[in-house]
């Protein structure tokens, strides 16, 4: 008799396995992440509307996973991931990547595959124990480690896990190097699809506009010009052929035969595994949405997976989330959600992409062990002054040791400090978690509102103390912190210079 299958094992045998040096079983993976002592704290909040809020953690995302076990094994419905391609090189934010670009993520793997496969399987583990019954994951590859990571999923989810593995061409072969290269182009990516169950998953068949050819195959027409093709009738009964009679669906050659009659007007084509109707960011002119965040996706592409595998309030996480864009999608279609990401340019990419489309609230939970993810320890790049005059204070900006009361204030942003800010928040009181009752973002499009320098107004609460969040392009956290004349000494209405907080 064979042996119970334990928590983490598929329940199906696959015909094989993919080994490498320090590979663990589902139930080692579990048992670590069980043992491991993981603390995060609510250490932000975004307050948008009602409810309860949805989740961004900031910390290595195999101890997100461990520590979400305890309460969501089971709930999510949906989990998409996009980890890094197996490239060999770091990513910079921006369209060039220029050295001097802020650092995005480390994509280098000094093991070669085998320590990228390491790196990704305890990651999967802990994902199928969170998915719920009826659950889906969606695994964004790039065409190289693809084949090698389906091998793995058979093994964790079993043969009868196995969904379809959707091609997505991101852009169309021809321009640039593509023309010129020795080989065909490299223009596709792979999404595996694999569900948490063989049987009641939940999916709904995704469709689409009729292309120009579809189209024309919709050659005949009524007397109103309803255009329409006709289908040979098949295996239809009598009965349902006088019932689509009665209903003026039925077409009669002028040889006699009977055919059912097809609408334009109703007609849509199914979307099958073969992606090429969402375009990437191969080029400029298709990149409005793009943050300039390294393997950021298309809105669409995440809207499509969303709508065919997922409801309206169902849990959806994406533990690599890097620019949010699952995220966004899920605030847009009525889901729930839960990001992460360890790099801090993809939090505060998250930040300045979340903030302003909000529904309702989302906390940033911040890693305190193992890893410890915190306000930076080195000098900040700006200074920040505010001047009360009873409950209203105003806040501002200055260059880095203009800060004693006298300086140019926000007007020096014209010598070059101010580029070097990201995004800048203000809270008012001494909460555990930093509340962003305001917020601006350095502009990335022409369209974005400019960043604001001063604050000239606010409501500060008498004797309350106030603390300013900076964030600079590395994504990078500092904070600064004052009280009241009343409190701290000081002329009402005078600038004073805020503190910075240390880290902790």
């Amino acid at each position: 008799m064979p042996a119970a299958k334990g928590p983490g094992e598929p329940t199906d045998q696959p015909e094989a396995r993919l080994v490498w040096p320090g590979k663990a079983t589902p139930r080692e993976v579990l048992a670590e992440a069980e043992a491991t002592q993981v603390r995060f704290r609510v250490a932000e909040r975004f307050d948008a509307g009602d409810g309860e809020p949805n989740l961004l953690f900031w910390g290595d995302n195999v101890h997100v996973a461990a520590a979400l076990l305890e309460r969501w094994r089971g709930r999510i419905d949906l989990v998409y991931i996009d980890p890094p391609f197996g490239l060999q090189r770091t990513l910079r934010m921006g369209w060039g990547s220029h050295p001097s670009d802020p650092l995005a993520y480390d994509d280098r793997w000094p093991e070669g595959w085998a320590g990228y496969l390491q790196m990704l399987y305890p990651r999967l583990v802990l994902i199928r124990e969170l998915l719920s019954e009826r659950g889906s994951l969606y695994v964004h590859m790039g065409p190289q480690l693809a084949p090698y990571v389906r091998v793995v999923l058979d093994e964790l989810f079993g043969p009868g896990g196995f969904r379809n593995e959707i091609v997505w061409r991101r852009d169309a072969a021809g321009k640039g190097g593509k023309r010129r290269s020795l080989q065909w182009p490299r223009n596709t990516e792979s999404i595996l699809f694999y569900t948490r169950r063989p049987r009641g998953y939940h999916f709904e068949q995704p469709s689409r506009p009729l292309s120009p050819r579809q189209a024309a195959a919709y050659r005949l027409r009524e007397p109103d010009g309803r255009r329409f093709r006709a289908v040979q009738l098949g295996n239809y009964t009598e009965t349902s052929i006088r019932r689509l009679e009665a209903e003026g669906r039925i077409y009669v050659s002028p040889s006699g035969r009977r055919y059912k009659k097809y609408y334009l007007d109703e007609a849509t084509a199914t979307v099958d595994g073969l992606w090429t109707d969402l375009p990437g960011f191969g080029t400029r002119t298709a990149a409005r949405e793009h943050l300039g965040y390294p393997g950021q996706k298309p809105e669409a592409l995440l809207e499509r997976i969303l709508l065919a595998s997922s409801r309206p309030g169902d849990w959806v996480a994406d533990l690599f989330c890097g620019a949010g864009t699952t995220l966004a999608v899920a605030e847009r279609l009525g889901r729930r959600w839960i990001g992460c990401d360890l790099a801090p340019l993809a939090v505060q990419t998250c930040r300045r992409r979340l903030a302003p489309a909000a529904r309702r609230p989302f906390e940033i939970h911040w890693e305190e062990a193992p890893v410890r993810c915190t306000v930076h320890e080195g000098l900040p790049p700006v200074g920040v002054e505010a001047a009360w005059d009873g409950p209203a204070v105003r806040v501002r900006l200055v260059p880095p040791g203009d800060v004693s009361g006298g300086g140019t204030g926000a007007g020096a942003g014209e010598q070059g400090w101010a580029p070097e800010i990201d995004g800048w928040s203000l809270d008012v009181g001494a909460g555990s978690a930093f509340r962003h009752r305001w917020v601006s973002f350095r502009p990335y499009r022409p369209s974005d509102p400019p960043l604001a320098l001063e604050i000239r107004s606010a409501a500060s609460g008498a004797g309350e103390r106030l603390v300013v969040q900076v964030a600079d392009r590395d994504g990078r956290v500092f904070r600064f912190h004052g009280a009241p004349p009343g409190r701290d000494g000081g002329r009402a209405g005078s600038w004073e210079p805020l503190h910075p907080v240390a880290a902790g």
